[in-house]
């Protein structure tokens, strides 16, 4: 039997370009780094880290650069998905400097990882619906044998 697939997923963070701002009274560059001390403090290690939305909240280069030197530490891999507080141009812009992975599809292990925005370009949420989710997922990845698509 395989070694289990350890996933960290961190999601929200709405950073801002000063890092004392605060939002609902927490400075959530201060909490961020609360949290990553936790992570690196993690035994095992997560095999790969999942950045999943509103990562920042006045969503400038500086905001996203500061995560992205946050993070650079880590040794495993990290991959992003953009919020309606994200402004993915420049994630792509930042992120694909640095140690952040820029594949929205990927495989670990024996599973396939396909990251979806379903935000219309406006940041608002589109309709969205898989008529056959087996079939969509082999048309956007092309190399994999087997996935197992859950609710």
């Amino acid at each position: 039997m395989p070694a289990p697939l350890i996933v960290a997923q961190i999601t929200d963070t709405h950073l801002f370009a000063d890092p004392t701002q605060e939002l609902y009274g927490i400075q959530t560059a201060q909490s961020l780094q609360a949290v990553l001390v936790h992570l690196q403090r993690l035994n095992p290690q997560p095999d790969l880290l999942l950045l999943t939305g509103d990562l920042s909240q006045d969503m400038t280069p500086k905001s996203y650069q500061q995560l992205s030197n946050y993070l650079a530490p880590f040794s495993f891999p990290i991959y992003w998905l953009p919020g309606n507080h994200d402004n993915p141009n420049i994630m792509r812009q930042i992120f694909n400097q640095g140690a952040i992975a820029s594949s929205q599809s990927f495989s670990r292990e024996n599973w396939h990882f396909l990251l979806l925005d379903l935000l219309h370009e406006s940041r608002r949420v589109c309709q969205f619906k898989i008529e056959n989710p087996s079939n969509q997922i082999q048309a956007q990845t092309k190399t994999f044998s087997a996935v197992t698509v859950a609710p």
